[in-house]
């Protein structure tokens, strides 16, 4: 009986003495595995790792066929253009005929953006690629920025003086007239136009209006009509020109301000008196439509084409400020602003504010006097107001599209054949009459009144 109590107590030793070296066993085993799953991991993930050097090598060969294919593209420019060297447009219109999704801007050097892969590079003036750089990056002096939407063109003498989405992409030329960039998104528009036929521009009119939609009234129309400014072959040129030029480059420019004048402000019709883009000036009023639009084509600079906003155009710039501008965050506000009641940002009859710099007339333009003292607030009247005096009346860089002076287009009024239109309201009405979305009509050879300016396209 004792023997065999012995050997049960020698069998339970040996039992747990094997459960004890089977732990153990285990936990070793699964140290040594999270080990080796360590070093495998850093094998393939680390700095050196198999993954990241295979990722690196497939950006270098990236890098490789992107430089490759600006050097081919910058030959093939200079080969067609020996004599004027390569433009940033000649050079993107190069590389997207080749089949690359790139956009460039600026000159010497000139900025590539390779849009799926979001690499930037610069060329110099003898075509030596200098950088490379990935991710969003402050555009080099002298280029504009730009995105797979939207790419600003920079005519010839141009110079960026402001390359920030966020308050406005702005240029000021080589007359010193100052414009302003607006977006018009290029996935808003429909793939593969070539404009070889007239369908291609009816097509893409189409989703444009479909685009700005809120700020469109089925009776204005952008068709020729005698009066405005232009002959009808004229007009269609001008027209197929911009459509073209809003689809390759995702936008358009507009004057920052108001046309004006430094001349001495004038009470009858003086189409005399040089017309520019700039801040301090006279607003440019007395004027018809037929002298607007000769006056915004004398403004036109490095080949473009200058002329009063199509109405298209118009209401692209209003979707442009709704979705961009710095609206608060109620919601509609934005279509509140620009549909229904203007007079929170722009110089209207109805609403008084300060200013500190500039000049005013409470005589319908005749006569300005300067702001003088620390501030000159505005009474409820009909005041005018040179351009640019104050930041209260301006959205993204556009001062006085709502008030100040009503502005004409080029639109045509489908229910009348022997008027012009303008847009929006001034300083002689209310901002909830005459929001900036508003259509007004006016004999189209009128020049009689002191409240109807305009302002410029470029494209």
């Amino acid at each position: 009986m004792k023997r065999r109590n012995t050997m049960k107590q020698t069998n339970l030793k040996y039992l747990k003495e094997a459960r004890g070296i089977t732990l153990i066993a285990l936990v070793i085993t699964i140290i040594v595995l999270l080990i080796l799953a360590a070093v495998s991991i850093a094998t393939l993930t680390g700095e050196n790792g198999i993954l990241t050097r295979a990722n690196d090598s497939k950006s270098q060969t990236e890098i490789g066929e992107e430089k490759e294919a600006i050097g081919l593209a910058y030959n093939g420019v200079m080969a067609e253009n020996r004599d004027n060297g390569v433009n940033a447009s000649d050079l993107q219109d190069e590389l997207i005929s080749n089949g690359y999704n790139a956009t460039a801007s600026g000159s010497n050097p000139i900025t590539v953006k390779f849009n799926d892969s979001q690499r930037i590079y610069e060329i110099d003036a003898n075509g030596n690629i200098i950088e490379a750089e990935t991710g969003e990056v402050t555009p080099p002096t002298g280029s504009l920025p730009s995105t797979t939407d939207t790419t600003p063109f920079l005519p010839d003498g141009a110079t960026p003086t402001n390359t920030k989405w966020d308050t406005g992409v702005t240029i000021k030329d080589s007359n010193n007239n100052e414009w302003v960039w607006i977006v018009v998104p290029k996935s808003e528009m429909p793939d593969g136009l070539t404009f070889e036929n007239d369908e291609d521009y009816t097509t893409l009119e189409t989703a444009l209006q479909t685009y700005a939609q809120d700020y469109r009234q089925a009776r204005y129309t952008d068709e020729w009509y005698e009066g405005c400014g232009l002959d009808q072959g004229k007009y269609i040129t001008f027209k197929k020109n911009m459509l073209k030029s809003v689809y390759k480059n995702g936008g358009f420019y507009i004057g920052k301000y108001e046309v004006g004048s430094f001349d001495n402000p004038v009470t009858a019709r003086d189409t005399t008196r040089k017309a520019v883009i700039q801040e301090g000036a006279f607003p440019y009023n007395w004027v018809s439509c037929s002298d607007a639009e000769g006056l915004s084509e004398e403004l036109a600079i490095g080949g473009k084409t200058s002329s009063l906003m199509f109405g298209i155009q118009w209401d692209l710039v209003l979707k442009y400020l709704e979705v961009n501008g710095n609206w608060d965050t109620t919601s509609n506000i934005a279509l509140y602003y620009l549909n229904t009641n203007s007079s929170s940002w722009g110089n209207y009859q109805d609403v008084s504010f300060d200013i500190v710099k500039g000049m005013y007339s409470d005589d319908e333009g005749a006569n300005y006097s300067q702001v003088n003292e620390e501030k000159y607030n505005k009474p409820m009247s009909n005041v005018l107001f040179t351009t640019g005096v104050t930041e209260r009346n301006s959205m993204l860089n556009i001062f006085d599209l709502a008030g100040n002076v009503r502005e004409w287009t080029l639109e045509k009024d489908g229910d009348y054949n022997d008027v012009s239109v303008y847009r929006g309201g001034g300083g002689d009405v209310t901002g909830s009459a005459f929001p900036v979305v508003g259509h007004s009509t006016n004999i189209k050879s009128t020049s009689n009144s002191y409240n109807l300016g305009f302002r410029p396209t470029l494209f």
